[in-house]
């Protein structure tokens, strides 16, 4: 478990895909934080365009917008204290081997990195238009 001290959106989503890619195999990693300033995540699947119209309408033009690493909708989250699971990655593992057993390649897109010393250069990403716009 790791609870660290507040952060924005961006180091907050670094630190996410940092532990997730550090965490040993067979393993994954629960933390606890509070957020840095007001901010407004969003999925990867999702396209920014609605997350800034979700902010705006909710009177937060001009609050950073961060695209998460992970799936869902779009949030809200600076007031409370949050928690992150990262379990996705290494059950995508066992899904590649059992679909390996059967006969179907996959492939696994990540980063291999130390979690404080990367958290830093991660967080660019998702401070990035290129990042947070994409789709």
């Amino acid at each position: 478990m790791l609870l660290g001290p507040p952060l924005d959106a961006a180091n907050q989503m670094a630190l996410d895909e940092a532990a997730l890619a550090s965490a040993p195999e067979g393993a994954g990693f629960l933390r606890f934080f509070n957020w840095a300033g007001r901010s407004v995540t969003f999925g990867l699947a999702q396209p920014f365009a609605l997350a800034a119209g979700l902010a705006a309408a909710k009177g937060m033009a001009g609050v950073p917008i961060v695209r998460r690493p992970t799936g869902g909708g779009v949030v809200f989250p600076w007031d409370r204290l949050t928690g992150a699971l990262g379990v996705y990655e290494r059950m995508h593992l066992r899904v590649r081997s059992a679909l390996k057993a059967r006969g179907l390649e996959t492939g696994v897109a990540g980063l291999a990195l130390p979690v404080l010393r990367e958290a830093g250069r991660l967080a660019a990403k998702y401070r990035s238009d290129d990042w947070n716009r994409r789709r």
